[in-house]
């Protein structure tokens, strides 16, 4: 070891060879390799390996899986760690611009050709991945195959807006969330204890401990958590397996209660007759009849997740499902058509946005201009450049941000207090159907945030076949999803999702787009062989994210890869 340089024997597939890289700026390598022991007294177990680039695949631009390419000439590699943590996320969220990290998936998968790092070990601080401990060992694979491809998800590009305004936003909302929250476990509290004293007996109170109870069940009576139909409905079934044969047998034990369990069952057969739907993903209970707050609480006591997750769910976005947020008599007749268009379908088609040419041609410079920067805190690409986003701010977009019918429209759908988080620039270029690896989205899926707005505005005509529309299961806003808080809980089958739901498409002329809930089963279209370049604004109830965050979720609320606003919605 001498001025900074390690020398040392490294061996590979076809033998060993000396190895020497300068410490400074480059990763260092854990040698696993035997053979090794007088390195490992001159190298304290390590020599260095220098890499010469680093990007994220198969979700978005601000999320997921980690690839490596060791040389300009070599292919993307993928990394395992079975200790991968937000340490390690936090730095190389860092490394691409981002300030921070909200997700670390140990097991994000969907990886092709080699592993290059085995384990990683950051403490959280280093400026990048040069910095942290890494280890390899060519051969591995019962531990690091495709399927322990390490992810991640960031955060803030350019940090939260400091203009007084959006300053006070932030403000007045955080300062409310830990009161909601409060209220929320208290009702969750409530709730539980309301259906077990109305409906089951004491000898059914600890479910999960409960001895397996089966019973003959009424035909009718919603069973949605069979392995039969979690398989059919599911992408990634066999990951939650576990917890939905745990929800089958709590259900299944109240359904047979031996006091209550008959007149349980037969209540829910009258609330199917009056309009409850439901299917493997969730309650439809949007047309429902007249329901009453007891049958509401019951139907959610059975079904329904009792975690953080569902009571963000429930408490904030449940209302607003069956009624609007402000008083339908203050919007215009085309206004009412638009909220009960977006209400019914969970989309909303606008032909034109009203922006004029010369601005689109002003947005249009502005995305060529921020898509070719090479500054990470602009613009970010990932998946070899299939997927690119830019994040600057836009002034020519400030008519369609303040119209007045899009502000009425939305505040109806979230509630009256909206906050506008952001805006970006995407660029769409996957090929084929098979770039689902390098495009998560391509996958039917909802994106556990529950009710927000996402507002995609085109640069240019988006063809419906070739142009990769957004695609959108009518109707699946109105779900009360059965479980959100883990990711292969929102990833869904094509076939299942094509039996059960009519498809509606974001696609048009320049100038037009759509205003959609993410909270729609939905996703894009992988193959096409035109690109698809638009401007994406997000809208949330302004009392979400600072719910999120208080309640500590591993939600993208606000999501990380926009121009920060922060901008309530004018009470126009």
């Amino acid at each position: 070891q001498r001025a900074g340089v390690c020398v040392a024997l490294s061996c590979f597939a076809m033998g060993c060879s000396l190895v020497a890289a300068v410490a400074v700026g480059a990763v260092v390598l854990m040698t696993s390799v035997g053979g090794a022991e007088e390195v490992a007294e001159e190298c304290g177990s390590a020599i260095t390996l220098p890499y010469h680039a680093i990007q994220l695949a198969g979700c978005n631009t601000d999320c997921g899986r980690v690839e490596i390419k060791m040389t300009p000439t070599s292919d993307w590699g993928y990394v395992c760690s079975p200790t991968w943590s937000l340490s390690e996320a936090r730095v190389i969220c860092r490394s691409l611009g981002f300030d921070s990290a909200f997700g670390a998936m140990p097991t994000f998968g969907g990886a092709s050709g080699s592993a290059v790092y085995t384990s990683v070990n950051c403490t959280g601080d280093e400026a990048s991945l040069t910095e942290c401990t890494v280890s390899t060992h060519e051969g591995i694979t019962s531990t690091c195959d495709p399927a322990n491809a390490v992810g991640i998800s960031c955060l803030n590009v350019q940090g939260l807006p400091q203009d007084p305004a959006s300053v006070a936003e932030r403000e007045y909302f955080n300062s409310k969330a830990e009161g909601h929250v409060k209220q929320w476990r208290e009702n969750s509290k409530s709730r539980a204890q309301a259906v077990q004293d109305e409906w089951f007996s004491a000898t059914n109170t600890e479910l999960p401990d409960a001895a397996p109870v089966d019973c003959a069940i009424l035909p009718g009576v919603p069973m949605p958590f069979t392995q039969t139909m979690v398989d059919e409905a599911y992408v990634l079934a066999d990951r939650i397996h576990a917890e939905f044969s745990e929800m089958d047998k709590a259900l299944r034990t109240r359904l047979c209660d031996p006091v209550h369990g008959a007149e349980v069952q037969r209540m829910l057969v009258q609330l199917v007759n009056r309009g409850l739907r439901w299917n493997a993903l969730g309650l439809d209970m949007a047309d429902l009849s007249d329901p009453s707050p007891a049958e509401l609480t019951l139907l959610h006591e059975l079904y329904l997740g009792h975690n953080a997750h569902a009571e963000i769910h429930w408490e904030l976005d449940q209302p607003l499902r069956t009624a609007p947020g402000i008083p339908i008599t203050g919007l215009t007749p085309s206004e009412t058509t638009m909220y009960d268009t977006l209400q019914r379908d969970g989309i909303l088609p606008i032909d034109d946005f009203g922006l004029g040419n010369h601005t689109l041609e002003a947005l249009e410079a502005a995305a060529i201009e921020a898509m070719a920067s090479t500054d990470t805190n602009i613009t970010s690409a990932v998946s070899d450049g299939d997927i690119i986003t830019s994040r600057l701010a836009l002034p020519a977009l400030e008519p369609l941000l303040t119209n007045a019918s899009i502000n009425h429209v939305v505040r109806a759908y979230l509630g009256s207090e909206v906050t506008l988080h952001g805006y970006k620039l995407t660029k769409l270029s996957t090929t084929s159907s098979e770039d689902v690896k390098s495009y998560v989205a391509a996958r039917w899926h909802h994106d556990r945030a529950g009710r927000r707005i996402k507002m995609f505005v085109y640069l240019h005509d988006i063809d419906c076949e070739e142009g990769h529309p957004t695609q959108v299961a009518a109707g699946t806003q109105r779900l009360s999803y059965y479980r959100t808080e883990e990711f292969p809980m929102s990833r869904y089958t094509d076939e299942y999702v094509a039996k059960e739901y009519g498809i509606v498409k974001g696609c048009g002329r320049r100038g037009g787009g759509f205003l959609f809930d993410t909270h729609t089963v939905h996703k894009g279209t992988p193959q096409g062989s035109q690109t698809r370049t638009t401007v994406i604004c997000e809208l949330h109830n302004s009392n979400k994210c600072p719910a999120v965050k208080e309640l500590g979720l591993p939600i993208p609320c606000p999501s990380g890869d926009q121009f920060m606003l922060y901008r309530g919605l004018p009470f126009i």
